[in-house]
């Protein structure tokens, strides 16, 4: 199973999903030690071979880099520097699934709850001020979009 888990990671690799070979030794090995002996993870890699290895490498890096855009918001305002997100809205609740491209300012991450307050200065007053319950992972949904970014 061992070497089963590191060909999908390789290929993710090759795919460009994973940026190089340093990242992909470091997710094989948190992969390895937190579900080699985890019986449901060995069934479903057995029942369901690769469509299931592809799920699972994609959630563990898409939960990496959530980790990795909380990390850097929180240090980021911690350093009392605000964050610019270039986002998608139709990711983000209050936007009700209206789709453009917009600045958003984030001001305040509480990482116990998971919960992000964004400033927005949509000239619409339906979408315009402070937001306190957007969910982080709206946020990171709303940067992730391609062509999205954020600045930190």
């Amino acid at each position: 199973m061992k070497k089963r888990i590191m060909v999908f990671i390789s290929a993710f690799v090759l795919m460009g999903s994973i940026p190089n070979k340093v990242v992909a030794s470091e997710l094989f090995n948190e992969v390895w030690d937190e579900y080699a002996e985890d019986e449901q993870f060995q069934m479903m890699l057995e029942d369901y071979g690769e469509e299931y290895a592809i799920e699972f490498v994609n959630d563990v890096i898409a939960n990496r880099e959530q980790d990795t855009f909380e990390n850097n918001i929180a240090n980021s305002l911690t350093n009392s520097r605000p964050i610019v997100l270039h986002a998608r809205t139709e990711y983000l609740t209050y936007y009700g699934g209206k789709s453009s491209g917009h600045y958003l300012s984030l001001d305040y991450v509480n990482r116990t709850s998971d919960l992000v307050r964004i400033v927005d200065c949509n000239y619409n007053g339906t979408y315009y001020g402070i937001h306190t319950n957007v969910s982080l992972s709206e946020a990171y949904a709303a940067i992730s979009a391609s062509g999205r970014y954020y600045i930190y």
